[in-house]
């Protein structure tokens, strides 16, 4: 039967705190969500007494690449991003299959510390092997794919995606795809891993508008990330033409419900594509955000078109931590209009619709999968959500897919 009912002075749920509550989990899932009183009596095999504990649901990494989790504490710090891009190529260059491998299991024990139980993580080197600890964060493997200098079959990826599908029921994850950016990859890849998802329904991933660089590569074909591919063989024909944004939205390069991350560069030509290509969602990295010197976000405009955020952290090549506690926290300084329960949902709710888990993950319900965390507290309801967007201590118990973890 394996199962177990949580008691803690509050849960978080979708419809509010609930003081002096249970959880019944049964192996993988929750299976009920109520009172104290009302769950006593259910049978179970194992009583977990959180006490003075605040109960929520497992935090969701929109965006990172665990893989730079070693080496990217050793960039140089730089305002010019395609500077930051061939310091980075510098030091890839010396990396290993294994040393990669290494530094998503280092990513991830971090992850775990500050409370995430899903991640989307981009992986740009071989396929990683999905033999992590149970209580692991699951992972989204998005493999990224570029054609700056090879081509790419269509049929190869398909084959690929395919055979990444049959097995994934190795890991307590799933699967993407993730064409980097307009800059580095052709509009007929863009098209092939439209088919691709469109085929194996599975979620794509794209980094655009990022930077000044990048629009000014697009609209004027100048400058320096303009000079850096041209000098890789890069094709610069579509340049010149027309912004990052206008050539995958209004060519419809991506599919409906991509996950655009960044887009922190948009001219007024760029919203009028936004409004007519609706369904997606955005991922903003605070902290990346910051490292760079970038532009105010453009949160309100999205926000004002129904565009939901989700937040990331992005890698440690851009950021000290991999901490979403303080991604919420920044966020809320540039935004203080904004309510925590909303910025929850950045890190809950939102991305989990966004690869299609609204009813699986993000969230304290019956049915959802058992990824739980717990934070000291000692308020009343109304102050929840600001107690979990200003918690400041790593996370000490975590449940992952009904495993449960402790930290002391």
């Amino acid at each position: 039967m394996n199962m177990k009912r949580l008691r803690a002075r509050m849960v978080l749920t979708p419809d509010g705190p609930i003081e002096n509550a249970a959880v019944i989990t049964k192996a993988e899932h929750i299976v009920a969500v109520g009172s104290f009183g009302d769950l006593a009596s259910v049978q179970v095999e194992k009583e977990i007494d959180l006490g003075e504990q605040l109960l929520l649901p497992g935090l969701i990494n929109a965006h990172c690449h665990l893989e730079y989790t070693i080496i990217g504490r050793s960039i140089a710090k730089t305002n010019c991003f395609t500077q930051w891009i061939q310091n980075l190529n510098s030091l890839k260059r010396f990396c290993t299959d294994e040393d990669y491998l290494a530094a998503t299991r280092v990513g991830l024990v971090e992850l775990s510390r500050w409370g995430v139980t899903s991640v989307l993580n981009i992986a740009s080197h071989s396929v990683p092997l999905p033999n992590f600890p149970p209580s692991s964060p699951r992972v989204w493997w998005f493999f990224e794919l570029m054609d700056i200098r090879s081509h790419i079959c269509v049929e190869a990826l398909l084959d690929t995606m395919a055979a990444l599908l049959r097995g994934r029921s190795a890991w307590i994850g799933g699967v993407g795809l993730a064409p980097h950016a307009p800059y580095t990859v052709s509009v007929a890849l863009y098209r092939h891993v439209k088919l691709c998802a469109e085929r194996y329904m599975v979620p794509v991933s794209t980094h655009l508008a990022e930077t000044s660089e990048e629009l000014e590569m697009f609209r004027d074909g100048s400058g320096p990330l303009f000079e850096f591919l041209q000098g890789l063989g890069r094709n610069m024909l579509d340049c010149r033409k027309k912004s990052p944004v206008v050539l995958l939205l209004e060519e419809k390069l991506v599919p409906p419900g991509a996950i655009l991350v960044h887009m922190n560069y948009l001219e007024e030509a760029d919203w009028a594509a936004v409004h007519n290509h609706q369904g997606f969602c955005v991922v903003h990295c605070p902290k990346t955000h910051a490292y760079f010197g970038r532009e105010r976000f453009h949160f309100d405009r999205f926000r004002w078109r129904g565009i939901t955020t989700c937040l990331g952290t992005d890698s440690l090549a851009s950021n000290n931590s991999l901490n979403l506690f303080e991604e919420m926290q920044l966020f809320l300084h540039e935004y203080p209009y904004v309510t925590e329960q909303e910025v929850l949902n950045m890190v809950t709710v939102y991305p989990a619709k966004a690869i299609g888990q609204a009813h699986r993950i993000g969230k304290v319900a019956p049915g959802a999968l058992a990824d739980l965390i717990a934070i000291p507290y000692a308020g009343g309801q109304a102050d929840a959500c600001a107690a979990i967007i200003n918690h400041r201590r790593p996370i000490t118990w975590r449940m992952v897919h009904g495993s449960l973890s402790t930290d002391q």
